[in-house]
C-alpha cells in the first residue's frame, strides 16, 4: 500500500510540474486584455488545486501518524516500562517521546521542503478570501 501511495504522489508531482511548465507557454494561455498578463486555462488551476490538496493531505497524515507509531512497541524497554512502572510515569514518558518525534519530523529537511511547497498556495487562498470579504 505504501508503494502505491508513493507512486501516486510521484505522479501528482510530475503532473503539477508539467502543468506549471505548460501554463507558461503562450500557445496555451489566454490574454483577456492588452494590458493583462496571460492566464492559463481554468482546468489547469483546478488540477493544480487538486494536486496541492493531495500534497497537503499526505503531509498532514504523516504529521498525525508520526507520534503514535508502533515502533516503540517493538522496543522491550518501552514495553517493560509500560507494564511495570506507574501509569502516570509511562504516559508522561510516552508523551515526551511523542513530542520529540514530532519535533524531529517537523524540522527534518524533506518535511520542511514539503511544508514550504504547500504554504504559498494556502496563503494565496487565504488572502483571496480576505480580499473578497473586504
Amino acid at each position: 500500500m505504501s508503494a502505491l501511495v508513493s507512486s501516486g504522489m510521484v505522479l501528482l508531482i510530475m503532473l503539477s510540474i508539467l502543468l506549471w511548465m505548460v501554463g507558461t507557454m503562450s500557445e496555451v494561455s489566454t490574454v483577456r486584455c492588452s494590458d493583462c498578463d496571460p492566464t492559463p486555462p481554468t482546468y489547469m488551476y483546478l488540477v493544480d488545486d487538486f494536486c496541492v490538496c493531495m500534497f497537503t493531505l499526505e503531509y498532514l497524515v504523516r504529521l498525525i501518524a508520526v507520534v503514535p507509531s508502533r515502533v516503540e512497541l517493538l522496543q522491550l524497554s518501552f514495553v517493560e516500562a509500560l507494564l511495570v512502572s506507574d501509569a502516570g510515569d509511562a504516559s508522561s514518558t510516552h508523551r515526551a517521546r511523542g513530542a520529540r518525534k514530532l519535533f524531529e519530523f517537523v524540522r527534518s529537511p524533506s518535511n520542511v521542503c514539503d511544508l514550504l511547497t504547500v504554504l504559498p498556495h494556502w496563503a494565496e487562498r487565504l488572502f483571496q478570501v480576505s480580499q473578497l470579504s473586504v
